[in-house]
């Protein structure tokens, strides 16, 4: 997957932004994304957070 996104790439600054935060300032427990723990969704909170910052930069709507 690494050879195939160029380095430039929009999805690289949106992965460095949102591993950049912090959860706990925003008011995310980091416990809450334990699916196990909380019978949550297989997807991550970080994941999800991920794809719509790259669907609203591209006029992609749910």
């Amino acid at each position: 997957m690494e050879a195939a996104i160029s380095a430039d790439n929009e999805v690289r600054r949106i992965e460095l932004f949102v591993e950049d935060l912090d959860k706990e300032m925003l008011g995310r427990k980091t416990d809450q994304a334990d699916p196990e723990k909380f019978r949550l969704p297989a997807y991550h909170p970080k994941n999800l957070l991920k794809l719509y910052i790259y669907g609203y930069m591209n006029r992609i709507r749910p």
